[in-house]
């Protein structure tokens, strides 16, 4: 009996002590301590023999191209000075979205600052001067689709011309 009162309160004490802090909404909501994340920097590539991974090494973002039969490093996508927090490959493999400097506004809706990186000249262009939600490229990659203020635009890469299709948007009440 005395055994098993010590080894119990032996147990709360242990416990008690564990706990440095309590999970608070912020961790929740604001921080996203808790939040799920895909497979970490695994995006399989359309040929279905190599994935790409982001990797941060030296304060610089790294995207390698890897086999998937051995893990081995055949090449890289981007290795610049951008802190890049996820990206987007277009279908052609030619350019990448670097989204930076994310900040949440709803639960599933993010505001990154995005670059379009060109793979083949390592041109990084900013797609807009403000943080954008949703960018994404066009099926030939020739334009990117990004929200911003509520309404709708797109980005001709070639020009650079930004055109906006909608002109309605307003917060939510």
């Amino acid at each position: 009996m005395r055994v098993s009162l010590l080894a119990a309160l032996l147990l709360w004490a242990l416990a008690a002590t564990a706990q440095d802090r309590l999970i608070t909404l912020d961790d929740i909501w604001s921080n996203r301590t808790f939040a799920i994340r895909s497979v970490p920097g695994f995006n399989a590539l359309p040929d279905g023999e190599h994935y790409t991974e982001l990797e941060h090494e030296d304060g610089r973002s790294l995207i390698t191209v890897h086999s998937l039969r051995d893990g081995s490093n055949t090449g890289k996508f981007y290795g610049g000075s951008l802190s890049v927090e996820t990206y987007e490959i277009s279908k052609d493999q030619d350019k990448l979205l670097l989204f930076l400097d994310g900040e949440h506004i709803y639960r599933r809706s993010v505001l990154y600052q995005v670059y379009v990186y060109d793979v083949k000249s390592g041109q990084e262009t900013l797609l807009d001067s403000e943080k954008v939600l949703h960018a994404s490229f066009s099926p030939d990659g020739s334009k990117v689709a990004f929200v911003k203020d509520n309404n709708l635009f797109y980005k001709e890469l070639k020009t650079g011309a930004v055109i906006q299709v909608t002109h309605d948007g307003r917060k939510n009440a």
